[in-house]
């Protein structure tokens, strides 16, 4: 070990006593101001001629192992007007010196290489450009000069000095498969203690290329999530370890991780009207353990789709109470599991649901209006409307599915008309379509066609919605029944 600088001033001093002691007395005080000067930091300009005569420092020691840096000690010259030392450096296992620094004063005996000055200290001469990175190698010399600037021909032994390798790649990297779209990674930290975090890399393919994802800050945040991955997609991953310099060490073995798939599809969806205003949906349970549910749709003819239930795992079927009377529909279902994870929906089925079968003919003595008997048969009461263009009127009650709108009625003129359907408690089963009919001139029984309600008279043969201004008791204005 070197002296502390304490102890080495005082050892110069007393030299500088004795070298300076007079005949009678010893002069401290010059000896003193020898060593003030011989203190002093500021650098001259540096030349090699004329050379100056000062003997090379007679050890140098270069320490290896640190991170991007090399520290260097000598011991100080005492002989002589040092003025400092200045620094020579070649890569190893070469003998082409440039300066590298230099210090400035007799006891400034340490100096640590990392990245060199940006001019060389000796005007004129290439400097030492290379920055010391991971693994650099260089051999190191120091040469005096004066407090003119004069440089010594002599130097100091070599030294070697190598900086630290990267750190090498964490042991026992793990990878955690079938986690819905992502994939937890886990391994030890790493025993260099110059590590300070890891750099985690993906790639598709075992042989890469690799990309780097994320990052941890800590020598023992050992632990990282890929996230927002899809479902069934293979990755492999690698991690190396990152020094605190930002050096990145080689990468590990490799390991792969797959991610969770998304649940089959629903199988075996079927549809059928079984009431007015009600559409049954049924289909086969999924095989998965960890379903957690499915999810029914419906599809309207516009394309618009709405959710028609949320089933638990032990529930397949369900009845859709939103649909009109004649209304055609498709329907889907998704299944979900414990993660969350949704199936692709199921191939659509479409359905038409029930209708009345209104059926409007002209007769002697007004307009005769029909409707399917099974219909009219599954509730308490089959109410008829006549359509007007301002308000909808209440006819009356059609008795084993006929109904008669007494005349006389205008010939050429167009009437429209919808029913609907009441149960037990006062609930009404959605509305029919308004169908229109147009009164013959000739004769009063011709047979009447179901007409489009929409569009003056003629009207085609064809039967189309046509929304009420004035609900009747029990309905909401747009005519829907009460839910």
């Amino acid at each position: 070990m070197w002296p502390p600088p304490e102890l080495r001033r005082t050892v110069a001093l007393a030299v500088g006593i004795l070298c300076l002691g007079c005949a009678g007395s010893l002069d401290v005080e010059r000896a003193r101001a020898l060593l003030r000067a011989e203190d002093a930091t500021g650098l001259p300009r540096l030349q090699r001629t004329p050379a100056a005569d000062l003997p090379p420092p007679r050890t140098l020691r270069a320490r290896s192992g640190m991170l991007r840096a090399v520290p260097l000690e000598w011991e100080p010259v005492l002989a002589g007007e040092v003025g400092g030392y200045l620094v020579e450096r070649a890569p190893a296992g070469s003998a082409s010196f440039r300066p590298l620094a230099a210090v400035g004063g007799r006891f400034q005996t340490v100096y640590v290489d990392r990245d060199p000055p940006p001019t060389s200290p000796v005007p004129g001469e290439a400097p030492a450009e290379e920055s010391v990175e991971d693994t650099s190698a260089f051999v190191y010399r120091i040469r005096p000069f004066d407090r003119s600037g004069r440089l010594s021909e002599r130097t100091s032994p070599t030294a070697e000095g190598r900086s630290a390798p990267p750190p090498a790649p964490p042991e026992r990297l793990v990878a955690y498969s079938h986690l819905p779209r992502r994939v937890a990674l886990s391994w030890s930290p790493s025993p260099e203690p110059h590590a300070a975090g890891y750099r985690v890399e993906r790639s598709p393919s075992a042989g890469g290329p690799f990309d780097e994802i994320g990052r941890t800050g800590d020598r023992f945040a050992t632990v990282f999530v890929d996230r927002g991955l899809g479902d069934l997609r293979l990755f492999h991953y690698r991690v190396r370890a990152v020094s605190a310099a930002g050096g990145v060490g080689p990468p590990g073995e490799p390991v792969r991780a797959v991610t969770k798939p998304e649940p089959l599809p629903v199988h075996g969806l079927e549809v059928e009207p079984v009431a007015l205003g009600r559409i049954r949906i049924r289909f086969e349970p999924n095989v998965e353990r960890d379903i957690a549910g499915y999810r029914v749709i419906r599809i309207r003819a516009d394309g618009s789709r709405d959710t028609v239930a949320e089933l638990p795992k032990d529930t397949t079927e369900v009845d859709d109470d939103a649909v009109a009377a004649g209304e055609r529909l498709a329907y889907t279902a998704v299944a979900i599991d414990a993660d969350g994870l949704e199936s692709a929906p199921a191939p659509p089925v479409e359905v038409t649901a029930t209708d009345y079968g209104i059926a409007l003919r002209a007769v002697e003595g007004g307009v005769e209006i029909r409707v399917d008997p099974r219909i009219a048969a599954g509730g308490d009461e089959l109410r008829v409307y006549r359509v007007g263009h301002l308000r909808s009127r209440r006819l009356g009650s059609a008795t084993n599915g006929r109904f008669l709108d007494p005349g006389p009625h205008r010939p050429g003129r167009t009437l429209r008309y919808r029913v609907e359907l009441v149960g037990p408690g006062g609930r009404s089963a959605p509305p029919s379509r308004v169908v229109s009919i147009r009164i013959p001139e000739h004769p009063p029984e011709a047979e009447a066609r179901p007409q489009e309600s929409a569009g003056p008279p003629p009207a085609p043969p064809v039967s189309a919605p046509a929304p009420p201004s004035e609900a009747p008791p029990g309905r909401s204005p747009d005519g829907a029944p009460p839910r």
